[in-house]
């Protein structure tokens, strides 16, 4: 991606955190050309709230698989609070009970028929964040770079439609890397190490891709909303976000830092006497640390764990789901 050289980086979510630190520090020893680059308070829950008023949007929020109440769905995967629910629909429809996909036809009339209401319900917080993110000098010129582990843009692209501004994504893995058109703009999707794969097709750093997401994680649970603080004293409008429930790695974060001193210490040596992996490498390296229980080391063990709120579940443990 030489050619967008001078755009801003906008490292997204939980995974972005540690990613922006690694950016930074290769940027202060003078190893990588500097840029603009930010850490983006974002989340597919709360995007997927203050879009549920756009039927575009339901096409990503409602065909993940779900099985529960109707209430536990918006409370789990938009990240309403009953107390909200309860406003908008009967107390008999939110104990129906769905099954997603299965059911996308009938959740999404259900969403047609109460529009407005949804409308109304997340009108402030998506106004609030559109403040947020005119804040940054993100979207105001070139075409921001957004990058995250991946795999099908889903933030990307609801970014890309709400802010009405074309977008670049840099991604470790893809489902289907090119070009998509978002209600006049694009969402352009590009892949590092591998696109068109799929979960379960026996590529480890998708089908074991909880393993990332458990390390490359921020101090904060997900966002799951955001709110504008007002007082003439302050010099500029300041943004409070609010997150969600926090994993162990959250709840004992100064563990996962002292890892990742060490990983910034690493990757910036390797940049500085030429040692480089190639993609081949790093995929049979990172098969093998996550098929061989003696490759991670005891005192590492907890930091393995997953929020997996989005599905309406508990936390998740990769080495248990994994067997290791």
């Amino acid at each position: 991606m030489s050619e967008h050289e001078d755009s801003p980086l906008g490292f997204l979510a939980r995974e972005g955190y540690f990613l922006k630190k690694i950016f930074s520090s290769l940027s202060a020893h003078k190893l990588i050309e500097k840029r603009p680059a930010f850490y983006l308070f974002t989340s597919r829950t709360f995007l997927f709230r203050i879009c549920i008023a756009d039927p575009y949007s339901w096409e990503y929020s409602c065909k993940h698989k779900f099985e529960g109440s109707i209430d536990d769905f918006l409370c789990a995967r938009f990240g309403f609070t009953h107390a909200v629910t309860q406003k908008i629909f009967s107390k008999q429809l939110l104990g129906e009970v769905v099954s997603l996909p299965e059911d996308f036809d009938r959740i999404t009339s259900i969403f047609y028929q109460h529009l407005d209401l949804l409308n109304n319900a997340v009108a402030k917080s998506r106004g609030v964040y559109r403040d947020y993110i005119s804040s940054l000098p993100l979207f105001s010129g070139n075409k921001p770079i957004l990058v995250d582990v991946g795999y099908s843009g889903t933030i990307q692209k609801l970014l890309t439609r709400l802010l009405g501004h074309d977008t670049l994504g840099l991604y470790f893995i893809t489902t289907a890397q090119g070009i998509y058109k978002q209600n006049g703009t694009t969402a352009q999707i590009h892949s590092v190490f591998k696109d068109k794969v799929k979960m379960g097709g026996g590529y480890a750093m998708l089908d074991k891709s909880l393993f990332l997401e458990s390390l490359l994680t921020a101090p904060n649970g997900q966002l799951i909303d955001m709110y504008k603080l007002s007082n003439p004293l302050l010099e500029k409008e300041v943004f409070r976000p609010v997150f969600g429930r926090v994993s162990y790695t959250q709840a004992n974060f100064e563990e996962l830092e002292a890892v990742f001193r060490g990983v910034c210490e690493a990757v910036v040596h390797f940049f500085q006497t030429g040692v480089r992996f190639s993609k081949v490498q790093i995929e049979e390296m990172y098969e093998v640390y996550t098929s061989s229980p003696q490759m991670i080391p005891s005192v590492l063990r907890p930091l393995f764990d997953v929020d997996d709120a989005i599905s309406g579940n508990k936390n998740v443990k990769p080495l248990q789901l994994f067997g290791l």
